[in-house]
């Protein structure tokens, strides 16, 4: 399911809370030669998409969300709106509980 631009949206007001000024959203569609191409202002920004679509291996029906800034800002407010998707998305499940330990 396509994200709406209101959700886009909101997702910017939700990483403005952490500092970042912004969210960088591309689409990522098969186009009719079967390559990738990417809808939204990311499309406006690199002069590699193809590239940068392949170091992420998006595909058909991705949603690329970027920002820039300093780390003690980029890294808390994109990892706060990865969790906030997932669980708006319903993809982290109520009834299991799993330790990680990151260094």
């Amino acid at each position: 399911k396509s994200t709406s631009r209101k959700v886009l949206d909101s997702y910017t007001v939700f990483v403005k809370s952490y500092g970042l000024s912004g969210l960088l959203y591309g689409k990522v569609a098969k186009n009719e030669d079967g390559g990738l191409s990417v809808s939204g202002p990311l499309s406006k920004v690199s002069d590699d998409l193809q590239s940068l679509l392949g170091s992420l291996d998006a595909t058909d029906g991705d949603l690329v969300l970027m920002a820039s800034g300093s780390p003690n800002n980029v890294n808390p407010g994109l990892g706060r709106l990865r969790a906030h998707v997932a669980k708006e998305k319903g993809l982290i499940p109520a009834d299991k509980f799993g330790f990680v330990w990151v260094t």
